[in-house]
């Protein structure tokens, strides 16, 4: 049975809401152990990231870490359901339609794997991508648009293993009230366990830090819907 925690903060007397929803055993541990035996690292790619235009040293600066899109359609039925709830404690409500390709994500303690400060999108009009076109069913035809004009608004990340050390998951945000001597820069830290699933708002500000022995494994999925209006 899955455990879900909901973290509160009280400043100057007034109480916050995490900007993270939380869920231990998200993937069981056997399913855990499957995936990873399934896909081993030489298959890995390296990550990209929008810096890569500027060359491989600005891209180590932001991100190093290799990933690989994998199809399992029952990790992705578990991801899609705990979604629904991480949907609905977010009081957000998004529409959400569909989801890119589930992330395997691999950071190497050897090279301190790390991805640096970064946001996944945003529920507006500024963050849709251009629309790309699947493969189509009969020839003449274009096939059905893939991710066209879609936004990115509640992404997850599950942890696969905890045998390594640093790899921490960090937020950063502002707790307020709509005052501005209340506003608190608030980063919080996080060491997941083995299977669990941390949920957050795509537009969060968020990290990894740098792993420095082992080899830190998660699985990363993006949901996804149309701009707000």
């Amino acid at each position: 049975m899955t455990n879900t925690y909901k973290f509160e903060y009280e400043v100057d007397g007034k109480k916050f809401k995490s900007p993270v929803f939380i869920i231990n055993n998200a993937v069981p541990p056997e399913t855990v152990d499957e995936l990873l035996k399934k896909y081993p690292k030489d298959v890995f790619q390296v990550g990209k990231h929008s810096s890569a235009a500027k060359g491989v040293d600005q891209l180590n600066i932001i991100r190093k870490s290799k990933v690989l899109f994998i199809d399992e359609p029952q990790i992705d039925h578990m991801l899609w359901g705990h979604m629904a709830r991480a949907n609905w404690y977010f009081t957000t409500r998004y529409k959400i339609n569909m989801a890119e390709a589930t992330q395997l994500t691999s950071y190497e303690g050897d090279e301190k794997g790390h991805y640096n400060w970064h946001i996944d999108g945003g529920p507006n009009h500024c963050h849709a991508r251009v629309p790309v076109f699947e493969e189509p069913k009969h020839s003449g035809e274009i096939g059905e648009p893939l991710l066209g004009g879609t936004v990115r608004k509640i992404s997850c990340s599950v942890l696969l293993n905890d045998d390594f050390e640093g790899g921490d998951f960090e937020v950063r945000y502002f707790n307020h009230d709509g005052i501005e001597d209340s506003c608190v820069d608030t980063i919080d830290k996080f060491k997941p366990k083995k299977g669990q699933a941390i949920y957050f708002l795509s537009d969060l500000c968020h990290r990894v830090t740098p792993v420095t022995k082992g080899t830190r494994y998660s699985l990363v999925k993006w949901f996804c819907g149309p701009p707000l209006v």
